[in-house]
């Protein structure tokens, strides 16, 4: 049988690391694990480390990666050299340290190969894992990294065509996540609006039809069917009602940033988990970049082709593949929340180890965690926490020596308990192989790729003699200049920006004109005002066109690179020329511009021209969130000084039942020896009045008994009290956040024109945007 080895064995007593590894069986996982560990545990590196393990015994791997820890596994080098490090060390870092990038990069590799070596890895380890690494950072809702068609699962129900059970649970799964990122909060099978969507997916999923979500949004208007249960399609939900929904999901469509949902690999569990002979595949899932209900939508609709793919696999005892969910707060929390991940993800936990589908779960605090995922957890891993609730919910029947561990666990040091007879241990996590660098940016994974985390060269699209220049910068007087980002003017955020003035490498970067306009844009219909900046590019001078670029201030650079070449500027560079430029930007801006304003009276919120309104929605709804927190906050004070009272009288109590119990064996002891010493004087001659003495110690040691018997039941009735505490806790806190968000969807809207003397245009900026990278 394989094994995993994460790290040596701690010795219990001292508390240090020992030379004996402690190997956890591979078959193990198929059972489930949990890692459980606050900031600082080591619980990331841990998890990295588990994942270097899998590859190295050829198990596939999907992982969640809410927070972008997972994906330092573009920095599993084969080789641990200064090169590689570079251009990936913090040159903040450096320049605080007093060196260069070089000498913090040569310090960092010379680090993590002594760190290797300690724990015995050498290079032959170390590159036979890096060979076989598949890695894959698929980002669902942008095109940087690798992005994933996540729309298209809504075509493909992904099951057996006689799976009815199966076609109703992905029916079920996907409706609910659509309509929670419009923000349509709907219970399952009982809001119309959820019934008639999920009748509409299932009426054509069933007849083999794989409708995209424009389908979807036309067929909720005119669906293709005249009634839902016993009533007529506009009796069960009207006509306007469903134009609302239809609209909301539209919206989707219609936005620009929405696009990315829809391009990309497929997400497709086969496809997923397929890899090049020799090569194990280890796919990422990266949401660090989206907010908590694209999240939501995301893994949702991952775990949920996971389930459905595991109903379709054959049993098997070994370890066929495993998904890791990292960061796991907020996915799997207790009752009564049930977020659109909880179903999927505990299907999994109950039913995928039957056909080899092991998941592992790490997460900062076990009480975000539902108890179902612990009950099916064979095992657990188990760093420092925070708090005593943490450490007393993991506790439940596990050995006394157990809580003097946790209460004094150092970093990278783990409790596992283990299924079968495994006693508890402690394992302390092994140096990764993974430079562990902390969270990756999207902007980063732009740079990565699969093969090695290094910059990727430009496409070779022009000639070198369109490059003619001079080492001296052209200037306009009274114009700011600014430097488009390299990395930025090649990235998939501004896809085709280059075009053809894209050109090879060269000894020197070379540079060429562009005008940025910075606009003002009001919108001003009493008491609906609102205004937004606006930025238009023209590149190239030499005839481009006018493009709205996705750029962000930090994109452009105050200072001039240097050794660098510099087109020529256009001759025409007048006044009057800008002037008319100018004209056409703000032709531009106005041609076919409205804007749908939005309003929500109760919170003092009006949207910003150019929101939507299912992004207004998510904004009044953070509103109204901050403020049922601030009552909460009050609230959870409040008890949280109760419960510190209880505990107190709890831990006085558990002294004195100690005092107790040590009490009562001292009289029981006593009372045995004078017994003894009793029949032996009724045997030999003793004295009669020994016999009352028994009697009285005997009472004496019944009242102990019955002390320690009223200490238990008073401790257990505080224990009781303070989870009724925490729960009534959470109920009101619940109920406080319901009162706030009733008035979520009381949102006017109104359609509100712009007229061109409502653009300003507030200054030019000449932009130089980077044709070539310096060899």
């Amino acid at each position: 049988m394989s094994t995993l080895f994460l790290g040596p064995q701690v010795d219990p007593n001292t508390l240090e690391p020992t030379s004996e590894d402690l190997p956890i069986k591979l078959e193990s996982l198929a059972r489930h694990a949990v890692v459980f560990g606050a900031t600082g545990s080591g619980k990331t590196g841990l998890s990295v480390v588990l994942l270097e393990e899998l590859v190295a015994q050829g198990v596939p791997v999907i992982a969640v990666d809410p927070k972008g820890d997972l994906a330092n596994l573009a920095f599993l080098f084969r080789e641990h050299t200064p090169e590689q490090f570079a251009p990936w060390v913090d040159p903040v870092e450096a320049s605080s340290a007093g060196i260069d990038v070089a000498t913090l990069a040569a310090q960092t590799a010379e680090k993590w190969r002594r760190g290797l070596q300690r724990q015995g890895i050498g290079p032959e380890r170390l590159a036979a894992v890096a060979d076989k690494l598949d890695l894959q950072i698929l980002t669902p809702g942008s095109r940087s990294g690798t992005p994933v068609d996540v729309l298209g699962a809504l075509a493909d129900p992904a099951v057996d065509a006689d799976d009815a059970d199966g076609l109703d649970q992905a029916v079920g799964d996907a409706v609910r996540m659509l309509l929670e990122l419009v923000g349509v909060v709907a219970e399952p099978m009982r809001d119309p609006r959820h019934v008639l969507l999920s009748h509409i997916l299932q009426h054509a999923w069933s007849r083999g039809e794989r409708p995209k979500l424009d389908d979807l949004v036309v067929r909720l208007v005119d669906p293709p069917f005249a009634k839902v249960g016993a009533f007529p399609i506009d009796t069960f939900l009207s006509r306007p009602k469903r134009m609302d929904l239809a609209v909301a999901l539209n919206g989707l469509l219609a936005s620009p940033s929405f696009s990315a949902w829809s391009d990309g690999v497929s997400l497709d569990i086969d496809t997923l988990l397929e890899a090049d002979p020799g090569k194990v595949p280890v796919r990422v899932i990266y949401l660090a970049h989206l907010d908590e209900n694209e999240r939501q939508f995301a893994a949702g609709l991952l775990l949920s082709r996971l389930a459905s793919w595991s109903r379709r696999q054959s049993g098997t005892q070994r370890l066929r593949a495993l998904l890791l969910f990292d960061e796991a707060w907020g996915y799997v929390p207790p009752h009564p929340r049930n977020p659109p991940t909880k179903r999927p993800l505990l299907q999994l936990m109950k039913q995928a180890r039957a056909v080899g589908l092991g998941v592992v779960l790490a997460t900062q605090n076990p009480v975000d965690i539902d108890y179902k995922v612990l009950s099916n957890a064979g095992t657990w891993l188990v760093g420092r926490l925070a708090t005593p609730q943490d450490r007393d919910r993991v506790l439940d029947g596990a050995a006394p020596e157990v809580r003097g561990w946790l209460d004094k666990l150092p970093k990278r040091t783990f409790w596992i308990r283990r299924p079968g007879s495994a006693p508890d241990a402690l394992l302390s996590s092994r140096w990764a192989m993974t430079w562990l660098r902390g969270p990756v940016t999207l902007r980063e994974l732009e740079r990565i790729t699969p093969e090695a985390p290094v910059p990727e060269p430009a496409p070779v699209l022009a000639t070198p003699d369109a490059l003619a220049g001079t080492t001296e910068r052209p200037e306009v007087p009274g114009m700011v200049s600014r430097f488009l980002d390299p990395e930025v003017a090649r990235s998939a955020r501004i896809d085709g920006l280059l075009g053809s003035r894209a050109a090879p490498h060269r000894p020197q970067q070379h540079w060429e004109p562009a005008l940025l306009a910075r606009l003002r844009v009001r919108f001003d219909e009493r008491s609906w005002d609102s205004e937004r900046d606006e930025l238009r590019l023209v590149f190239p001078l030499d005839g481009g066109r006018v493009r709205q670029p996705e750029l962000r201030d930090t994109d452009l650079f105050e200072r001039a690179p240097t050794e660098s070449t510099w087109a020529p500027l256009p001759a025409d560079l007048s006044e009057s020329w800008l002037t008319k430029l100018g004209r056409t930007v703000i032709a531009d801006v106005h041609a076919g511009e409205t804007a749908m304003m939005y309003r929500h009276r109760s919170v003092g919120v009006i949207s910003k021209a150019g929101e939507d309104r299912a992004a207004f929605r998510l904004r009044v709804e953070a509103t109204l969130i901050e403020e049922a927190e601030a009552d909460n906050i009050k609230l959870r004070e409040k008890v949280e000084r109760t419960v510190d009272r209880l505990e107190d009288k709890r831990d006085k109590l558990e002294r004195d039942l100690a005092r107790a119990r040590q009490d009562a064996r001292g009289k029981m002891a006593t009372e045995v020896v004078n017994v003894g010493e009793t029949l032996l004087g009724m045997l030999f001659g003793g004295r009669r009045r020994s016999l009352t003495t028994i009697a009285t110690r005997r009472q004496s040691t019944s009242r102990a008994s019955s002390r320690v018997d009223d200490l238990e039941s008073r401790i257990r009735d505080l224990q009781n009290d303070v989870f009724e505490a925490e729960s009534e806790l959470e109920l009101e806190m619940q109920a406080i956040r319901n009162k706030h968000l009733r008035t979520l969807d009381d949102i006017e809207e109104r359609e509100v024109g712009l007229e061109k003397d409502d653009i300003e245009l507030v200054r030019w900026d000449l932009v130089w945007v980077p044709v070539t990278a310096p060899v």
